[in-house]
């Protein structure tokens, strides 16, 4: 092939059908006959005896290479014709037979000689025709191929336009169409051993994105998908096919195709498959790499689109993510569950943005709902519905992990616990259960999630922060849990409210060393004696938590029933010292008491000290320690009784009882010194004139507290009894003889 810019050759010159000879051929061929005639007539008057075969038969040849040449073969031969017969009778000598003879066999070479270099001309006149020919079918595809290439780039941009995946390939597909006059286009996945159709033009109402296909259903593609060059087919009926693959040819009624790989730099990813309704021939290689590059743009499309849309979902699960760590504090409140539950669907919505969120607690074969937001009178709090094992539900609850339900409401879902109306009331189509379990144990909550609409399967991560979320949900739901039975055992085990007597105001107070569990193993209690005295106890069992607090409410109780029993005070102790030792939970358990009575009529208070600091009574502004005989803690009985002490009181006091938490808090942050009984004794001298109240006493527990700088390392339990006025006890006269409230 010669190269761009260089001179054309002379034949091209002279026998190109576009050249000036070429137009003007028949005024050449005139031309050329005339100079033939002249020639021959010069020469037959110069010199008639010249042989005719010298100056004549070139130019004879000459004159019929140009007319075999411009017009054929046949011209070519007859201009030789016209000078053989004209030169042969002009020129030729017929005087004797050897030169009649010679003149023959001239004119018989001057024809053959002409005939060969016609035949030859003619040959390359057709060669030059031929080459126009191809040179025009390469132009015309050149053409068709620089239209493509055009809409390829014009199409280009717009696959960059949009960042949904599904918008993006279907642009591919309509694009296609259009740039290579397609009939049909569809995009596949390539999914392992099968492909999914992602979308096609024009739309099918059968064949939907997401249907897959086997690969081996399409033997043909295999050389494509390995070999990564595009495959043509002239005619697709001639594969065999059977199920879908067949079903899908014969729908789209394609008799042509091409398939045409998407690559990425992992490898192929996808295939789009070109076709036509009519056999087409093969395409050329310039065309199949055009489509290749078209490809190449939609795979870089695509993929951008993919990310675009995993970024989305990646910054959608960054804000659920962070919902969740900002609504987590909201449902680990402290309630019941129920409080619980209200809190966590809330939090759920706002999470997740579904349109429904429902708590339920599963209690054997029932689901009882605990909270639904938004509030449905079906779903109302409380409600049960049943769960049989052979119900979906009861599965997914066994596998401990989410299960998503595309459609609630589609006939295959019928074995749910919830009737229908309570679906159609709800408006739920596509639903997850989440199931909830702490620790080891077996699910014992279900959080529902639902949307009003069907949304699409959701993704691992999506789960994933679904799962965080319900682990959240159970700490909150065992600790709401925990919080409620550490309540009821805490009704049992603190001291009740004051007592409500004539003669006396009792003030109670109660500090936990054990903050997490509100727990502790000091008790405290008294109760009225009639209108003139009252009973009363205070004891510490030593440590902390339930099996102090619990040994502690038993001796209280025991207190309790023994006093309304009318026992006497030293028998009383020796009865909590048997109880003692049958309930502790170890050896080295003991408990320190004081059991004693108010007695207004003798004016005196009788008491046992079992080892517990010695209260003090507040009056005529002195502060007196009642100490008696040292006594050991019940749990460390020695043989020698108790000793009941007895003492008088004057008209108005206050006797101040405690545990030894209270004396036991440091002076100051860190310090190794304690409060101890000398500060408070002290502390309550100005209280000594004037009796305290119960914002004295709060006033004296917050101050050793910020003294310490912390709360209470050890329990402290306070009990303050003290006479009334004579106006208290007026207004309280209606109320004499009720008991502790």
């Amino acid at each position: 092939m010669p190269k761009i810019g260089s001179p054309r050759p002379l034949g091209d010159v002279l026998l190109a059908s576009g050249s000036r000879f070429r137009r003007y051929r028949w005024f050449v061929l005139a031309a050329a006959a005339v100079v033939e005639i002249i020639v021959i007539w010069l020469v037959h008057q110069a010199h008639a005896a010249i042989h005719p075969l010298d100056p004549v038969g070139a130019g004879i040849v000459f004159i019929s290479i140009l007319a075999a040449g411009f017009g054929g073969t046949l011209v070519g031969l007859a201009a030789a014709l016209v000078g053989v017969v004209a030169s042969f009778l002009l020129l030729a000598d017929f005087g004797s037979a050897e030169s009649t003879l010679t003149a023959i066999v001239s004119a018989v070479i001057w024809c053959a000689a002409a005939a060969i270099t016609g035949l030859v001309v003619n040959y390359l006149r057709l060669q030059v025709t031929r080459r126009e020919d191809a040179l025009e079918q390469a132009l015309r595809r050149s053409v068709k191929a620089r239209d493509q290439l055009e809409r390829v780039m014009e199409f280009s941009p717009h696959f960059y336009q949009s960042d949904d995946p599904e918008e993006t390939i279907r642009g591919i597909c309509e694009a296609a169409i259009e740039t290579f006059g397609a009939d049909g286009v569809r995009l596949f996945a390539l999914r392992g051993d099968s492909i999914e159709l992602l979308a096609m033009a024009p739309a099918s109402k059968r064949f939907r994105s997401g249907f897959v296909l086997p690969l081996a259903d399409f033997p043909d593609i295999e050389e494509t998908v390995t070999r990564h060059r595009p495959s043509f087919v002239r005619d697709v009926r001639t594969i065999p096919a059977e199920g879908p693959a067949l079903e899908l040819r014969q729908e789209l009624g394609v008799v042509s195709a091409i398939r045409v790989p998407i690559a990425s730099p992992t490898g192929t990813i996808g295939l789009l498959s070109l076709g036509w309704t009519h056999p087409i021939e093969r395409p050329a290689d310039d065309l199949l790499t055009l489509m290749l590059r078209f490809t190449d743009q939609a795979a870089i499309a695509w993929q951008n689109a993919l990310r675009a849309q995993a970024q989305e979902r990646a910054d959608s699960l960054c804000g659920t993510l962070e919902r969740v760590i900002t609504l987590a504090p909201t449902f680990h409140i402290s309630g019941s569950p129920e409080d619980v539950a209200r809190a966590v669907c809330e939090a759920a919505l706002s999470t997740f943005e579904c349109s429904g969120a429902a708590l339920y607690r599963l209690e054997g074969d029932r689901l009882h709902v605990l909270d639904r937001r938004p509030a449905l009178p079906s779903l109302s709090a409380g409600r049960a519905f049943p769960l049989d094992a052979n119900m979906p539900l009861a599965g997914a609850l066994v596998s401990h992990t989410p299960t998503f339900i595309p459609d609630i409401s589609s006939p295959d879902q019928a074995g749910r616990p919830w009737p229908a109306e309570v679906i159609r009331e709800g408006g739920a189509h596509s639903v997850l259960y989440v199931p909830l379990s702490f620790e080891d144990h077996g699910p014992q909550n279900l959080l529902l999630l639902s949307w009003d609409h069907l949304r699409e399967q959701p993704d691992p991560a999506f789960l994933v922060v679904v799962e965080r979320f319900a682990d959240q949900v159970a700490l909150a739901l065992s600790n709401a849990s925990a919080e409620l039975l550490h309540a009821r055992l805490e009704a049992s085990l603190l001291p009740p409210a004051p007592v409500d007597h004539p003669r006396f105001a009792v003030v109670t107070r109660y500090r936990t060393g054990e903050q997490r569990l509100r727990l502790g193993g000091d008790f405290v209690g008294s109760t009225p004696a009639g209108d003139s005295s009252l009973d009363f106890v205070i004891g510490d069992v030593s440590g902390h938590g339930p099996d102090a607090a619990a040994l502690g409410a038993t001796l209280r109780s025991a207190w309790r029933a023994l006093v309304m029993a009318g026992t006497d005070i030293p028998e009383t102790v020796d009865v909590l010292r048997r109880t003692l030792l049958a309930e502790k939970t170890a050896a080295a358990v003991f408990a320190t008491i004081i059991i004693g009575r108010v007695d207004m009529e003798e004016q005196v208070v009788s008491l046992v000290n079992a080892g517990h600091p010695p209260p003090l009574l507040l009056a005529g502004g002195l502060v007196q320690s009642l100490e008696g005989e040292p006594a050991s803690p019940l749990g460390f009985y020695d043989g020698i009784p108790w000793s009941l002490r007895q003492y008088s009181l004057p008209q108005r006091w206050s006797l101040f009882l405690y545990t030894d938490g209270l004396i036991d808090a440091r002076v100051a942050p860190g310090s190794p010194q304690r409060y101890g009984e000398d500060r408070l004794r002290l502390r309550l001298q100005e209280w000594a004139s004037a009796l305290p109240d119960e914002q004295a006493i709060d006033t004296l527990m917050a101050e050793i507290e910020n003294a310490a700088g912390r709360h209470f390392a050890d329990d402290v339990a306070v009990l303050l009894i003290s006479t009334k006025d004579a106006e208290d006890r007026a207004a309280a006269r209606p109320a004499a003889g009720s008991g502790s409230r």
